[in-house]
């Protein structure tokens, strides 16, 4: 997402049908760095994927933390879910996590956080992953991905 010139690719992944419940979240670029980022208090989303193409155990997360007031007790709360067949409820794949986007060094930093789920989701299964805002009045996610094996 650094080297990103224009926010309309980013924009567009926002608007897919793999994210739901869009509440408060709005890609930003600020001093050339790209990412999402909450717009209120308790801003939140959800990724989605139905009937995955491959196996996942794993997701990781992209996330610039930074200083100053505007960074001070921000935190997100990550959840993910799954579930085999569609008439399945939906139950824990990875115990909530809670990710802070604030440090005291006076740099803007990318960290990748890495987390295993409690098994792998076999391909054909449904995951989702809701992100919410739980500290602080702002974050950026700069990126995602879900892996496999």
């Amino acid at each position: 997402l650094q080297n990103m010139k224009d926010k309309k690719p980013l924009q567009a992944v926002m608007k897919s049908p793999r994210v739901v419940n869009l509440d408060g979240w709005v890609v930003e670029k600020e001093s050339n760095k790209m990412g999402f980022v909450p717009q209120k208090p308790g801003a939140s989303f959800t990724v989605s994927y139905e009937n995955l193409p491959t196996a996942v155990d794993s997701v990781t997360l992209m996330v610039m933390k930074s200083y100053g007031e505007k960074w001070d007790a921000s935190r997100i709360s990550v959840t993910v879910s799954e579930k085999g067949n569609a008439g399945d409820n939906w139950v824990p794949a990875l115990e909530e996590r809670e990710i802070t986007g604030f440090h005291e060094s006076h740099v803007s930093v990318t960290y990748t956080y890495y987390m295993e789920l409690k098994r792998e989701l076999p391909m054909g299964s449904s995951l989702k992953m809701d992100i919410k805002l739980i500290g602080g009045s702002y974050f950026k996610i700069q990126g995602m991905a879900f892996c496999g094996s």
